[in-house]
């Protein structure tokens, strides 16, 4: 099994955590306004999502994230995450689909 790392600038990740709001009747989080004015009016941003708590919380991750990836080097990648959402989810699709050669490795039936 492979792990994929969303690789992404902190300003990008501190600009989308920032601008979800959630709709407290049906619980669907919107990074860009719907188009119905009454889900827009009642949208709300969660304390969480305030951008000072959102820096905290990145500046943790950061802080924290080279000791994850150390601990799991040998099935741990990163995939970039500026770009759309489904060359995204291409790229995380590709790395967690295609078994590393530390796996192939451990197969017995692989012939290594």
């Amino acid at each position: 099994m492979s792990y994929a790392r969303l690789q992404v600038a902190d300003a990008v990740v501190e600009t989308r955590a920032s601008s979800r709001r959630v709709d407290p009747v049906t619980g669907i989080a919107y990074y860009t306004n719907p188009n119905s004015v009454a889900i827009r009016q009642r949208l709300i941003q969660c304390p969480h999502d305030q951008p000072e708590k959102v820096r905290v919380r990145v500046a943790l991750f950061g802080e924290n994230i080279q000791q994850v990836a150390d601990s799991w080097k040998r099935v741990f990648s990163s995939v970039l995450a500026d770009g759309q959402p489904e060359d995204v989810a291409a790229g995380v699709l590709e790395r967690v689909s295609n078994p590393l050669q530390s796996e192939i490795a451990q197969d017995p039936n692989s012939g290594l």
